[in-house]
């Protein structure tokens, strides 16, 4: 009885080994990896402004933090930057204590409220951003200034189609020098760089993150890039 088990074990995983390593498609395959990449003039700034003010009486840091609101709209009106194109959330406050303390906070360690509130602007007369720029910065603000299109997404599609066909010409070269055409394309991936552009973070008067030049071109241009992986048949 046993000695059946041990027959009946050993052939479930000679069956089981088997599915693994069966390959549903046997046909010749080839994979193959196209890029495309488009330099885009960007058409408005995209500021990301981030207010943070605290102290112990949560009232005066609300206040605190109201005042450099206005004065941000203030900087905007200046800039020429359009109301409708300001947006922001309502202010959240947060308790802060300790980093040890955070499971049970004891009343008694409480260090003051933090008042945090995020403002988008968007900035078209690109000419007014050094005026902005020397405006906001003393402000000690938290901000990322990025340069961006509005036909970015219009770009970004146009871009993974020509990464698909340099995968395409790559394949068929391929196939060719192994004496083969190339037949339908079985896995296909098409990633792109996120909207990117010229990027600037700082805090107070140090910088905090460097210009982003993975998606920075030349003069200020945003990179567009498109990348295409393909498994084709071969016949």
């Amino acid at each position: 009885m046993k000695f059946l088990q041990v027959l009946m074990f050993l052939a479930v995983m000679v069956s089981a080994s088997a599915s693994v390593f069966a390959d549903k498609d046997p046909s010749p395959k080839i994979v193959v990896e196209g890029e495309a990449q488009v330099l885009l003039e960007p058409d408005y700034i995209e500021w990301v402004v981030d207010i943070r003010t605290r102290d112990k009486v949560p009232e005066i840091a609300r206040k605190v933090n109201d005042s450099l609101f206005e004065s941000l709209l203030e900087i905007a009106g200046k800039a020429d930057i359009d109301d409708k194109e300001i947006t922001w959330g309502e202010p959240a406050y947060e308790q802060l204590f300790p980093e040890h303390s955070r499971d049970l906070p004891d009343i008694n360690l409480y260090i003051g409220t933090e008042v945090y509130r995020r403002v988008t602007l968007k900035m078209r007369e690109m000419d007014e951003f050094d005026q902005m720029l020397d405006a906001v910065h003393p402000l000690g603000v938290f901000y990322v200034v990025r340069r961006k299109s509005t036909r970015y997404e219009e770009v970004a599609k146009r871009v993974k189609v020509q990464a698909l066909k340099d995968a395409r010409m790559k394949a068929i070269d391929q196939a060719a020098a192994l004496g083969q055409n190339i037949g339908k394309a079985i896995d296909v991936e098409v990633t792109h760089d996120s909207h990117g552009g010229v990027s600037r973070a700082f805090f107070g008067s140090t910088p905090a993150i460097e210009d982003d030049d993975a998606a920075a071109g030349p003069d200020g241009k945003i990179r567009v890039t498109a990348y295409a992986t393909v498994r084709f048949r071969l016949e």
